[in-house]
């Protein structure tokens, strides 16, 4: 059963992001929101690795970070998604050198 908020925010998606809309949408059962979160993932939409480096830096668990609550969470993308979907080459090896999982 997929909710009309989810048809409605799949339908402002462009049509690279769309296949990555059938990841996994986040839960309650999902951790909660991470306070620096948002920003790490606004980062990584807008390709923006120098805001990105001191957050790594002093939270890695953000590399796997799925962005629960957030608007820019709502399927699920972390900031390797968001680097792949947005061509962002640069910051996807970045990414992948820091250790993002490529099976989220």
């Amino acid at each position: 059963h997929v909710s009309a908020d989810y048809r409605r925010e799949y339908s402002k998606l462009s049509t690279l992001e769309r296949p990555m809309a059938s990841l996994p949408i986040p839960s309650q059962h999902d951790k909660p929101l991470l306070p620096y979160g948002k920003d790490f993932l606004d980062a990584a939409q807008r390709g923006d690795q120098q805001a990105m480096e001191p957050l790594i830096d002093e939270h890695p668990e953000l590399l796997s970070y799925r962005g629960k609550g957030c608007t820019l969470g709502f399927i699920g993308h972390t900031a390797l998604h968001w680097s792949a979907a947005k061509g962002y080459i640069g910051m996807m090896c970045w990414l992948l050198d820091r250790g993002a999982d490529t099976e989220l």
